[in-house]
């Protein structure tokens, strides 16, 4: 857990009260909202509420990793700002340009539901999607360390 203390003080920014930020980078369809694409599918039950949460309680930046483009990401980014989540960056961590030009997107963790071991939640007849309430059993321990 000290490797994440030093990454986090190492490349990571402060906000105006000089904490820093803990980017998350998170995908959209089936982790954010259920699988409907190229529509904008159900809200995934806790997604938000948990989202909002990590930003105000444990300085969450949380960073759009998604393949939606164009009118689609668009779409999905004003969706979740409706929602009460405004993304710090989008397919892009804005910060990392001043210390890498990798394409990947950086994040000091990832919620999606194509990665092996995340918790997800099975329907009949639908595609898995992110258990958000046994992912914050995973994260919160890890936000509350790094905010000590």
């Amino acid at each position: 857990m000290q490797n994440y203390k030093k990454e986090l003080t190492e490349l990571s920014v402060k906000d105006k009260n000089e904490k820093r930020k803990i980017f998350i980078c998170v995908d959209f369809d089936g982790t954010i909202v259920k699988h409907d694409y190229p529509l904008i599918g159900e809200d995934i039950p806790s997604a938000f509420d948990i989202m909002i949460e990590y930003e105000n309680k444990y300085n969450v930046a949380w960073v759009l990793n998604t393949m939606r483009s164009g009118k689609l990401l668009e779409n999905a980014v004003k969706y979740c700002k409706r929602k009460g989540v405004d993304f710090y960056g989008v397919n892009r961590n804005p910060t990392q340009d001043a210390w890498t030009d990798s394409p990947k997107v950086y994040g000091q963790f990832y919620i999606d539901d194509c990665n092996i071991g995340q918790p997800l939640i099975f329907e009949d007849g639908e595609r898995p999607y992110v258990d958000w309430k046994k992912t914050d059993k995973i994260m919160r321990p890890i936000l509350e360390y790094l905010n000590e």
